[in-house]
């Protein structure tokens, strides 16, 4: 399945929607307007949480985000290595660990557990929009029953990329 996640440059709280390949709505991301910790909800089109994102609190050198199920349970936590020449995510799970990397630089990652391949990630290239605040990932889930948790896992890395980066 291939979904296009896009953070809007001008929205209140982050408020987005996941779209399929043929331009449908499929999942809604909803922020908050005030959040210290980056606080996003993957909604279906019912506005049913499907899974809450947010940022560790403070993160001076440790930059985390959580990722919690419906019924807000921690099911996954993502770091990023503090020093790391490739793009590298590591995803703790309770079904075991999950690695997310790209090259230098890269525009594309790939999602894995072992060997086996969940998904990739492609950022789109730097344009005006990407220096106004604008991010337009593309995410290819392997699986469609994970698709939802593979957007909240994408939003969870852009917010431990932001929140590295001081936004």
């Amino acid at each position: 399945m291939q979904l296009f996640v896009r953070n809007k440059i001008v929205s209140l709280g982050g408020s987005s929607t996941v779209k399929d390949a043929q331009g449908n709505d499929v999942f809604k991301v909803k922020g908050n307007i005030m959040t210290v910790t980056k606080k996003k909800r993957v909604c279906d089109m019912n506005d049913n949480v499907l899974y809450t994102v947010r940022c560790r609190w403070l993160n001076p050198l440790a930059h985390k985000a959580y990722i919690y199920d419906a019924d807000g349970n921690k099911i996954a936590t993502i770091k990023r290595p503090f020093m790391s020449i490739k793009q590298k995510f590591f995803v703790t799970t309770d079904q075991g660990e999950i690695m997310v990397e790209g090259g230098f630089f890269s525009m594309h990652c790939l999602i894995k557990r072992g060997e086996e391949v969940l998904g990739a990630i492609t950022r789109q290239a730097l344009n005006l929009a990407s220096f106004l605040g604008e991010n337009y990932f593309m995410l290819e889930a392997a699986d469609d029953a994970n698709a939802a948790y593979l957007v909240a896992l994408v939003i969870a890395i852009d917010n431990v990329v932001d929140d590295a980066s001081g936004k």
